[in-house]
């Protein structure tokens, strides 16, 4: 019996839902913004939406992106589509954020051939199912996909990656093809890994790359190449690695110690490959973690960056080496690292770059060259450039002296410059290229200064001494003008302290009633009765007009006026008043103390102390009970000194004792235990466990969790009078807080001080 037509309907409706279910991707969307750039506001999306297309799968040899049209992801974080970048108007199909103002760029396909106008550009699946860019005016493919399989849909994730499918499974994605930005969710292997920019406006492969370190791939490496990644490993250098995974952190990134917001994870490189990817982690349940990436900048750096919708900003969280000047080949060959943020690079004197516009743009690589005729002649000279440090010379040594020295590599044309040492008398001449040139004139413990050869310029010589000879007359007239106006300032106070008779430095007092000689003169009776005499004069009797009776002293030296009334209005016991030690002890991390090296983390410790104090809304220090300062009890006995008290009290969960008693119960509690464990943490003993600023401040933000930290233990020594791993031997007694030494400054209530005087 044939079946039934409805149950044959039924059947086929039924396979068809079950397919439908099985893809496991939505479908793409494709919209026309009138913006060049496709990094666009959401709310710039609303236009663009009620003219999309959906496409149910891809036809051969159809045209899917071309001029300002993109294909967003699901939830709009990100697009692809076609950008420009250059003077020259370079055309790229690329992926970008959706979701913020700011155009900014995560994977690139075309980038070593980009296509001249934005009009022509078109992104097409081919008739083998892969996707091409094409150039329309020369009908030429720039670029395609590597993919086997014939695909028959294209989706872009909302993780960022590009996927190729053929009947739901995936035959290509661009995430096994990075470009120079690590996502969550990508992973880096063995053969793949990142790759720079060139410059900051052009996408094409830089010379820095990061790549699993070898032989065992646990550690990630930032290496440097002369030629194009991947094609060889021979003129490869590894300048900075993150030390070796031990399953929770590498070694080398100490900051990772403290809860991280990425969880790292770490394939066995025999299981077959090595892969290593990252994934974000919500700190607060329910909420999506910030937008954040890793990019090996065109700079040679490796930074990380999370997005801040409050200030619409990339802020970078982390980045090494943290020196640029560390970054090799930076500056190319000749070219002097300054580290400066905008342009870290400059040529040495005598020397430009080989190519102004790159230089323009920030690649530095291609270095300098000589000014002048570069012919290798007798019209050569050197240039003292100062204590620095190098690679990549070939270096002959011998001792001799300076002019020798030059005479030997003058006589070479392949000498670029040499290094000599006054005090051995050794002579160092430089062979091939000079990379890496840092300025280390503040190390006092190298002697060897370097002179690079440069063009003899005898009209240079004179323009400079002419210019020497004009700033000189300039400075000369600047230095006459100066001292005629000092002086002349000098003696027309004095001559105004004359007329007030101040000569004898008393100092000014506004509501007193002035007498002169002559009335004191008689006043006395002519200084006729003496009472006694004193250091500075004699003291004699005297009667007002009102019959008011006056003691008079009459000085003897001049200048003693002032220091006599303030010795005997003071008195010796207050005399610590006018005894002032510079700095503040209270906010200065133990490293000053121990006199070890001092890090920017002695900042860290100080800042520290300020949020405790911001926290309780007092003084860190307020004096012990025996001085008054300290209120009465065990309370009062253990909170003179705040910061070891609160520690312990923010360990304790203990929040509210800590906390401002001002605020009440206006404040939220979860943020005020944040700001406290943060502090507790900035004033660790150990500097190493101190944050960064930076972590610091995610901390504070809660993008970072923050979890319970050790008590600091040294503070508390201090106070109690305990030694703390030697410290005591390195601290005296006198600099505890609360010590009686006479260079400490000490605090006087004004009312006491008034009834004592």
């Amino acid at each position: 019996m044939p079946p039934s037509p409805f149950l044959v309907l039924s059947i086929y409706l039924l396979n068809f839902l079950i397919l439908s279910a099985s893809k496991p991707l939505t479908k793409p969307i494709i919209s026309s913004p009138n913006s060049t750039h496709f990094s666009k506001k959401i709310e710039g999306f609303a236009e663009s939406t009620r003219n999309s297309i959906k496409l149910e799968s891809l036809q051969r040899s159809q045209v899917i992106l071309s001029g300002n049209k993109t294909i967003f992801s699901e939830n709009r974080t990100f697009q692809l589509g076609f950008f420009t970048r250059g003077r020259n108007v370079r055309c790229y199909l690329g992926i970008g954020y959706a979701s913020i103002p700011t155009p900014t760029y995560v994977w690139v396909a075309n980038r070593e051939n980009p296509i001249k106008n934005l009009s022509s550009a078109t992104a097409e699946i081919s008739e083998n199912g892969k996707l091409v860019v094409v150039d329309q005016d020369s009908r030429t493919i720039l670029w395609e996909t590597s993919n086997v399989e014939k695909a028959s849909d294209l989706k872009l994730l909302e993780q960022g990656n590009l996927v190729l499918l053929n009947e739901g499974k995936i035959v290509w994605q661009s995430f096994d093809f990075p470009t120079d930005t690590w996502l969550p969710g990508m992973n880096l292997t063995t053969k793949q890994w990142l790759t720079s920019w060139k410059s900051s406006s052009d996408p094409a492969p830089g010379r820095y790359s990061v790549r699993l370190n070898p032989p065992y791939y646990g550690e990630i490496a930032l290496v440097y190449s002369n030629v194009s990644v991947g094609n060889s490993d021979s003129n490869s250098y590894t300048y900075w690695t993150t030390g070796k995974w031990n399953g929770n952190s590498f070694d080398g990134v100490p900051e990772m110690t403290i809860p991280y917001i990425y969880k790292f994870e770490f394939v066995n490189p025999f299981t077959p490959m090595a892969v290593f990817g990252y994934t974000e982690v919500s700190i607060d349940k329910g909420v999506k973690p910030p937008l954040t990436r890793f990019v090996v900048d065109h700079t040679g750096q490796l930074k990380q960056f999370t997005w801040s919708f409050q200030t619409e900003y990339w802020n970078m969280f982390w980045s090494q080496p943290e020196n640029p000047c560390r970054v090799y080949g930076l500056c190319g060959n000749l070219g002097l690292c300054s580290g400066g943020p905008s342009s870290p690079c400059k040529c040495l004197n005598g020397f430009r770059p080989v190519n102004d516009v790159s230089w323009n743009e920030s690649d530095f690589s291609e270095g300098c060259h000589l000014e002048g005729d570069g012919t290798c002649g007798e019209n050569k000279g050197f240039k003292e450039v100062g204590v620095v440090s190098y690679e990549g010379p070939k270096v002959v040594s011998f001792s001799a002296s300076r002019s020798k020295c030059e005479s030997e590599c003058l006589s070479n044309c392949s000498c670029v410059g040499l290094l000599h040492n006054v005090r051995s008398n050794l002579c160092k001449n430089l062979y091939g290229s000079l990379f890496n040139i840092w300025n280390l004139t503040l190390d006092s413990t190298i002697d060897d200064k370097l002179y690079v050869k440069v063009q003899r310029n005898s009209t240079g010589k004179k323009n400079k001494k002419k210019m020497a000879v004009f700033i000189g007359m300039i400075c000369g007239i600047l230095v006459i003008l100066s001292v005629g106006t000092i002086n002349l300032l000098y003696l027309r106070r004095r001559k105004i302290k004359r007329r007030k008779g101040d000569d004898d430095g008393v100092f000014p007092v506004t509501n007193l009633r002035v007498f002169s000689y002559k009335e004191l003169h008689a006043v006395t009776g002519g200084f006729s009765e003496k009472l006694g005499h004193g250091g500075f004069g004699a003291v004699f009797r005297g009667e007002l007009s009102d019959s008011s009776l006056v003691a008079v002293k009459r000085l003897e030296r001049p200048g003693g006026g002032e220091k006599e009334f303030r010795a005997e209005l003071i008195g010796r016991d207050y005399s610590r008043v006018l005894a002032t030690m510079r700095g503040t002890w209270g906010y200065v991390a133990p490293e000053w103390i121990s006199g070890v090296a001092i890090t920017t983390k002695a900042d860290v410790y100080s800042y520290g102390m300020t949020l405790l104090e911001l926290l309780g809304g007092r003084r860190n220090v307020e004096g012990p009970p025996s001085a008054g300062g300290g209120g009465s009890g065990d309370s009062g006995t253990e909170k003179w000194f705040f910061p070891p008290w609160a520690a312990r009290q923010l360990i304790a969960g203990n929040v509210t004792a800590v906390v401002d008693e001002r605020l009440s119960s206006t404040y939220d509690k979860a943020e005020a235990e944040r700001v406290g464990l943060v502090a507790v943490w900035c004033i660790q003993d150990d500097e190493s466990m101190r944050p960064t600023m930076g972590m610091v401040v995610k901390m504070l933000e809660g993008v970072v969790e923050v979890a319970v930290p050790p008590p600091p233990k040294l503070i508390q020594a201090l106070v109690s009078g305990d030694s703390f791993r030697g410290v005591g031997d390195r601290v005296s007694h006198r600099d505890a807080p609360g010590s009686s030494d006479d260079n400490v400054l000490t605090s006087i209530d004004l009312k006491d001080s008034q009834s004592s005087l």
